[in-house]
Parts: structure tokens; C-alpha cells; sequence
């Protein structure tokens, strides 16, 4: 339920009358009301901020071609596997959204034991708001199939969310309140980021979001690298369906 309220508009008849229930029913902290509520600001939350400046502050500079002398996160793959001569099964960046927002430094970890490091993708330089000759660039990882064969892919976290999970863990100001709501505002980041991607076509092609549950109940961590494998497995399946 709190992932499709969370799209709808406070100021439409049908929420205000959800409004109106649960104020009769004294429900105003339950989730249903916090994901009205968040819906409300209409992209002022912290999670459509969060996923917003993520895209115009770093996805918008790394992903598409922008005609200049840069290369695009194509081309850098293309580079890549033409030095290293390796194939990409899906040429895109993997972004992972773990709703724990725990963001491991790196996705070679005894939780992953399928994934290892590889070398990254090349450096693009930009100078940005008075950084000269600021570096980005994107990692890589073989991901080992059941078969035994590896699968090379660029994937990485969503950044804010480590920060996110910096704010909440810190004993300021909005920290609980943040850590109370972390779920809607982590599920705000995915669905604003993922239309924000829709409505800009030279990256959404080029970006796969993973928002997923990253905790067992045992309390462990799922291995990823699995859940790559099945997205890809069905990337590279709806493609073929394309073609045929």
C-alpha cells in the first residue's frame, strides 16, 4: 500500500479523503499517512532531493554523450573490453538501492562471495563549481555464474544512500525522524530517480536501478551478485524478444 500512495497527490479528493479516515481513526502515524504526507511536498522530500541531485550532480555527467572531446559510459566500455578483451553481457551502469542503505566499499565481501574486483572503467575528467579537473569514473566487477564463467558488469551503489545512512546513524538534529521514515524516503529516491530516468532518454538506456530488500531474516545479507545475475538474465531476455 505505502508503494502506490506514495505516488498520489495530497491535494486529490480520494487522499483527502484517506486524510479524513484517518484522522477519525487516529491513524496518523501509521504508514499510509507518513506516505500521504511525503507525497505532499511534491519533490521537496528528502529522497526525490536525494535522487535529484544525484542524477543532475553525477549520472547527467557520466552516462550520455555530450558531443565534446569526453567520452560517454559507452565508449568507455567499448574501450574496455576492446583493451582487456572481455565481453559486457548488458552495457549498462548497474545502480543498487539496498533499502538498508548499507553500502559495502566494495562489492568483493564474504556477503558477495560470487563477485570479484576488476579494473575499473577509465577516468573522465570535468571541472565543476571551481573543481579543476574533477575525476569520475565507474567500477567493475566479474561476477561468477553457477556455470563457473564470469560475467563483467559496471555496477556500483547509489551514493546518497550512503550518506543517508551517515545522517541517520549521528545524533543531530532530524536523525530519528529520518531514521522513523527511512523506508518511505528510500522508496521516494527510487521512484523519483527511476522518472526522472524516463523523462531523459540518452541516460535511462544506459542506467539499471536495483531497488531491493538486501536483509534475510536471519538478519544477513543477500548476495547481489545473484540478484545482477537474474537482471541481467532478463535484460538480456526481453532484448531478444525485441529482435525476434
Amino acid at each position: 500500500m505505502t508503494f502506490i500512495l506514495s505516488n498520489l497527490s495530497f491535494h486529490s479528493p480520494m487522499n483527502l479523503c484517506w486524510l479524513c479516515l484517518l484522522e477519525f481513526l487516529k491513524l496518523d502515524e501509521c504508514p499510509i499517512s507518513t506516505s500521504i504526507k511525503l507525497s505532499d511536498f511534491h519533490g521537496l522530500d528528502y529522497g526525490s532531493g536525494m535522487a535529484t541531485s544525484f542524477f543532475h550532480g553525477y549520472l547527467k555527467i557520466m552516462l550520455p554523450n555530450t558531443g565534446g572531446s569526453s567520452r560517454s559510459f559507452l565508449e568507455f566500455i567499448e574501450l574496455y573490453q576492446a583493451q582487456h578483451k572481455v565481453t559486457f553481457d548488458v552495457r549498462k551502469l548497474f545502480i543498487l538501492l539496498p533499502m538498508s542503505c548499507e553500502c559495502f566499499p566494495s562489492l568483493q565481501c564474504p556477503s558477495f562471495p560470487n563477485i570479484e574486483e576488476s579494473k575499473p572503467l577509465d577516468e573522465l575528467e570535468r571541472d565543476v563549481a571551481g573543481v579543476k579537473k574533477r575525476i569520475y569514473k565507474n567500477s567493475v566487477y566479474k561476477i561468477k555464474k553457477p556455470n563457473r564463467e564470469r560475467v563483467y558488469v559496471s555496477v556500483e551503489y547509489a551514493t546518497p544512500l550512503r550518506t543517508f545512512k551517515e545522517v541517520i546513524s549521528h545524533n543531530s538534529k532530524y536523525s530519528k525522524i529520518y531514521e522513523k521514515y527511512k523506508n518511505d524516503i528510500v522508496l521516494n529516491f527510487y521512484l523519483t530517480l527511476k522518472a526522472i530516468l524516463k523523462e531523459n532518454p540518452q541516460c535511462d538506456g544506459l542506467c539499471e536501478v536495483i531497488y531491493y530488500n538486501d536483509k534475510n531474516p536471519d538478519g544477513s545479507y543477500k548476495n547481489v551478485g545473484n540478484l545482477i545475475l537474474k537482471r541481467i538474465k532478463e535484460i538480456r531476455g526481453t532484448l531478444k524478444k525485441k529482435k525476434d
